[in-house]
C-alpha cells in the first residue's frame, strides 16, 4: 500500500471551480474535492466536469476525490467521472466492509471514514482492506448515530477516537486522521483539539477552512 504521508485533509465542495484550484495553493497536505456533502444534488454533475478542468493542472498538494457512498445512486457516475484522473487517493464516506469491497482490488489508495455505528464496529476489518491506506473519524455523523451529546471537550467522542486509532494499528496501517474542528474562528481551539488527538496516536486531521491546515499541520508535523 502507498504511503499516505498527509497531515491535513482540507474538504472542500467540488462544484467551485476557483474555489476549488486556489485550494492547492493553501498550506492543506492533500486537497480533497468532495462530491458527497458538500455538494447539492443538483450540482453533481458540474462538479464532476470541475474535477476534470482543476485536477490536471493542480500542483502542490495531494488530490483526493470524496466519492458518494458505494451503493448509492450517485457513486458509479462519480467512479466514472475519476477513472481518468490521476488522483493521490479516494475518500469513502461511511464506509463499511461491503461498501469497500464494492470498489475492487485495483485503483487509488482509499481513505475511509469512520462514521457510522456499523462502520466503528467493523473498523478493524476495514482498515484490513486491501485498499485502505488510513482511516478517518467522522465525528458529526457518528455522534448522530450514536446519539451522543456534545461537549465542550469532546470527550463523548473518545471512546471512538481510541477504538479508531487501535484498530488502524491493529491492521497496521498508518495513524488515522481525527475529526473535523467545526469552528472555524478559533485556531487555539482548534491547536488544543489538534493536540489532543495526537496524544491519543492520531496522525493528522480533516480540516473544512484554508484557514485550518497550517495548524494541523504544525502540531503533527512528524507524526503521521
Amino acid at each position: 500500500m502507498p504511503a499516505l504521508p498527509f497531515r491535513s485533509l482540507l474538504f472542500l465542495g467540488a462544484d467551485d471551480p476557483e474555489r476549488l484550484a486556489s485550494a492547492f495553493e493553501t498550506e492543506a497536505d492533500a486537497v480533497v474535492a468532495d462530491l458527497e456533502d458538500f455538494t447539492p444534488a443538483d450540482r453533481k454533475d458540474a462538479a464532476r466536469r470541475t474535477l476534470s478542468d482543476v485536477f490536471p493542472g493542480a500542483r502542490g498538494a495531494a488530490r483526493l476525490v470524496r466519492i458518494n457512498v458505494p451503493g448509492s445512486e450517485f457513486a458509479a457516475a462519480d467512479l466514472d467521472a475519476i477513472g481518468g484522473l490521476e488522483l493521490d487517493a479516494i475518500v469513502v464516506p461511511k464506509a463499511t466492509p461491503e461498501g469497500i469491497a464494492m470498489l475492487g482490488p485495483e485503483g487509488p489508495p482509499l481513505i475511509a471514514i469512520i462514521e457510522s455505528a456499523a462502520g466503528l464496529h467493523s473498523a478493524y476489518e476495514i482498515a484490513r482492506s486491501e485498499r485502505v491506506g488510513a482511516l478517518v473519524l467522522g465525528a458529526n455523523d457518528l455522534g448522530a448515530d450514536l446519539r451522543l451529546q456534545a461537549r465542550p471537550d469532546a470527550l463523548e467522542l473518545l471512546y471512538a477516537r481510541s477504538r479508531v486509532v487501535a484498530e488502524s494499528a491493529a491492521a497496521g496501517i498508518r495513524a488515522p486522521f481525527d475529526r473535523v474542528f467545526n469552528r472555524y474562528d478559533d485556531p487555539d481551539g482548534l491547536e488544543a483539539d489538534a493536540r489532543f488527538a495526537r496524544s491519543l496516536g492520531f496522525g493528522g486531521k480533516g480540516c473544512t477552512h484554508v484557514s485550518q491546515p497550517g495548524v494541523v499541520n504544525r502540531v503533527f508535523d512528524g507524526h503521521a
